[in-house]
């Protein structure tokens, strides 16, 4: 297993696991076995933390947003949960239902929801969309320039899409590699079964450009791996691994209060790479 440049940058899983590995993986057991972020129950100052994603993209879809929304591979639907209380018509798509029975069950009465394979499948066929969320699903899946076709042709003229991908072998993690002499595929936060394909700002825009989009903004957040510079704070080492994430949680709250401030911030932040994750708003042309 290894991991190669792929012809926009994005390094990508060789070889990659085959279809029905992917698909029993997200249908039968992510949700179900509570594997990675996902879990029975979410603290106030979490799901507000949740939603700073939701305020960004809602901000550059304007005051008041109640067109078309879809969340492609919602997960457990508190992106859904939000818009809906904006007054969106929100529908949803899944490999799974059981993250948004688990967490948000009544978001269920308000939306229409489809599993299936969100790449693969057809869902929704007769509408289009003012938003569409792509919200951690790029690396998961097998033809992410697939998957970002289809759901241009589902937008409308003007539509936003907003993307979310880890933001991984950024400056901090590479300075983790370089003190504990690891190799990218030795790194922990590489999965080849759960995540096929590890984005930088500049390969995830080289991709999705390609595709035809049209940039609006490319953003980070805030960088939790700055913990992995020192050894007291290394969360792979040792366990400050929820120390780490209330801090993520409790800053992020703050700084986010007035979203543009924090919009702000996260755009010199990706300007040098930093950030956990990626955020990317792209339009419609």
């Amino acid at each position: 297993m290894e991991l190669i440049k792929d012809k926009h940058g994005v390094l990508t899983v060789s070889p990659m696991p085959t279809a029905d590995e992917v698909k029993a993986f997200y249908s039968k057991r992510y949700y179900q076995e509570n594997l990675g972020q996902y879990q029975t129950n979410y603290s106030d100052d979490e799901v507000r933390f949740m939603h700073i994603k939701d305020r960004m993209f809602a901000h550059y879809l304007g005051d008041n947003f109640n067109g078309d929304y879809l969340d492609v591979g919602c997960g457990e639907g508190f992106s859904l949960k939000y818009f809906s209380a904006l007054g969106a018509k929100c529908c949803g798509c899944d490999f799974s239902e059981a993250g948004i029975k688990s967490q948000n069950p009544a978001a269920l009465e308000n939306i229409d929801f489809e599993q299936c394979d969100v790449v693969n499948d057809d869902y929704f066929p007769d509408r289009k969309f003012d938003a569409i969320s792509l919200n951690g699903i790029l690396e998961h899946v097998l033809d992410a320039e697939f998957l970002l076709t289809k759901v241009k042709d589902m937008l409308r003229p003007g539509g936003l899409l907003y993307i979310q991908v880890p933001n991984e072998f950024n400056p901090y993690q590479q300075q983790w590699m370089n003190y504990n002499s690891k190799e990218m595929t030795e790194a922990p936060w590489f999965d080849a079964v759960q995540h096929v394909r590890y984005f930088s700002p500049d390969s995830l825009a080289q991709m999705v450009e390609s595709i035809g989009y049209e940039r609006v903004d490319i953003l980070g957040d805030f960088p939790v791996d700055m913990f992995l510079t020192v050894p007291e704070t290394d969360y792979y080492a040792g366990t400050f691994g929820k120390t780490a994430h209330k801090i993520r949680v409790e800053t992020s709250n703050l700084i986010s209060e007035d979203i543009v401030r924090y919009i702000k911030y996260c755009r010199a932040s990706i300007e040098i790479g930093l950030g956990r994750s990626i955020h990317a708003i792209y339009k419609m042309a």
